[in-house]
């Protein structure tokens, strides 16, 4: 597996935690049932002025086939900032979710 850390690096001007809240939960929906996706999560790191995605993903072609320059540039419209993008390995996943 290939865990994938989208940042988002605002100024103390761009930075708006609500409004950046309100742009993920309208683009959540598009990841449902992405092919190759295990999960994702949003992320905000207010101190640093920070937001993001975390990402797992079955493989690395799945999360290429995502994060694209195609891709990358549109985030940046919609983010007004253009993120970057960290490549992890996973060899160990632990899942503690239990199904109801």
């Amino acid at each position: 597996m290939i865990a994938t850390i989208v940042t988002f690096s605002h100024s103390e001007a761009t930075y708006d935690r609500a409004g950046l809240e309100a742009i993920n939960r309208s683009t959540a929906p598009k990841y449902q049932g992405l092919a190759g996706l295990v999960w994702k999560s949003y992320w905000y790191d207010d101190m640093a002025r920070e937001n993001g995605g975390i990402y797992l993903w079955t493989s690395r072609e799945a999360a290429e086939a995502t994060h694209d320059e195609v891709h990358l540039g549109r985030l940046e419209k919609l983010y007004g900032v253009r993120p970057t993008v960290r490549w992890l390995d996973v060899p160990v996943f632990v899942d503690n979710r239990t199904e109801s």
